[in-house]
């Protein structure tokens, strides 16, 4: 019998312990790609919550809120409607939180914050929180100008809608995306609430009121910074998932996908409110030069002072103002950025791409 010898025996051991080793040496390097990756990727930016005014404007409107619940029952986690109440009922119901209104507008002047920390768990529990200013202290404000709008009382419904579009200004300054959706809601209602009254303001109310919305305008939070917090809260709840998990996600493209996701509902929805606030000033700056001059202008450049641009033109320009047959067209282009001359108008249920056009009376 022929003996293999020695070293060609090990020949095989020795190879077998080399892709042993290599093959460790390549899991440990996968190891520690995944290991930066899940410290660089999702903790790029560390964002800390604004600090807290003492006292703090936010306390005093959640309270008032609260105690308007127990003055009236919740109804599908909102106040009553105050568009379907008859006139002694809404009257009734404005009578029992005119306390409460009060302190909402103490509030309103106060220094304002929504507290909130950079966990996804603490974040859904502050949206119920902050929820409760929406559906309480915002359906009241409403209410309240409704009443004044049916008792021809035009100044103090003007004060009410102007109230509610500041609730929402405040609500949505320094908060992430889940905080700042809740905002929209009151400055809307607002928003309705000076449309709806828009043909009886006086002279000297509709100058006090383009100056007020343009400021509002003006004054808000670049959208680039709720975006900018919602990215934090994103890594760091991916963070949280750990080291395997949150390496899976970012590495598969799955955070990225949701941070563009986040961006375009942001984007979208800023445009929306842009749009809302320009063309009230638009309107308002029409009827104000009728009431001036006893006519409506043949264009928007007879206007005086400068008017804001239509936030969906492609090149920035102004609404779309045409005289009709007693009266006028005011629009945006909408999404689409066409001339769509009303056909169709949209509403507000639109896609990002839908064909029509904008109209105030449609908002």
């Amino acid at each position: 019998m022929t003996v293999a010898p020695m070293n060609v025996r090990l020949k095989p051991r020795r190879r077998a312990r080399k892709l042993l080793i290599a093959l460790g040496l390549m899991l440990s390097a996968a190891w520690l790609v995944f290991f930066v990756l899940w410290l660089q990727t999702p903790g790029a930016v560390v964002l800390v919550p604004p600090p807290l005014p003492k006292p703090n404007g936010y306390d005093v409107v959640l309270n008032a809120s609260k105690k308007m619940e127990k003055l009236t029952p919740v109804v599908k986690n909102s106040l009553p409607n105050a568009d379907t109440l008859d006139t002694p009922a809404l009257r009734e119901f404005v009578e029992k939180n005119k306390e409460n209104l009060a302190q909402v507008r103490v509030g309103l002047e106060m220094p304002f914050q929504i507290p909130f920390t950079y966990d996804m768990d603490a974040l859904v529990e502050q949206h119920n929180t902050s929820a409760i200013l929406r559906t309480r202290a915002a359906r009241v404000l409403y209410a309240e100008g409704v009443l004044a709008r049916r008792d021809r009382r035009f100044a103090d419904a003007m004060r009410s809608s102007t109230d509610m579009i500041r609730l929402g200004r405040l609500m949505e300054r320094n908060v992430p995306m889940n905080l700042y959706m809740q905002a929209l809601v009151p400055s809307y209602l607002g928003i309705i609430g000076l449309r709806d009254t828009r043909a009886d303001f006086d002279v000297a109310q509709l100058r006090s009121l383009i100056e007020a919305l343009k400021t509002f305008e003006k004054d808000r939070e670049p959208i680039e910074k709720v975006i900018e917090r919602e990215n934090v809260v994103a890594d760091l709840n991916v963070r949280k998932m750990g080291i395997i998990a949150s390496t899976a996600v970012t590495l598969n493209g799955m955070l990225a996908t949701g941070k563009q996701q986040n961006r375009a509902l942001l984007e979208k929805y800023d445009r929306l409110i842009q749009l809302r606030y320009r063309l009230l000033i638009a309107d308002l700056a029409v009827r104000l030069y009728h009431k001036e001059n006893g006519k409506y202008p043949a264009e928007l450049s007879e206007i005086k002072f400068e008017l804001p641009p239509d936030p969906y033109s492609p090149t920035h320009g102004p609404f779309i103002y045409r005289l009709i047959e007693g009266g006028y067209q005011l629009y945006s282009v909408g999404p689409d950025g066409d001339d769509d001359k009303l056909e169709p108008v949209l509403g507000n249920a639109f896609q990002d791409m839908s064909n029509g056009d904008w109209s105030l009376d449609s908002l």
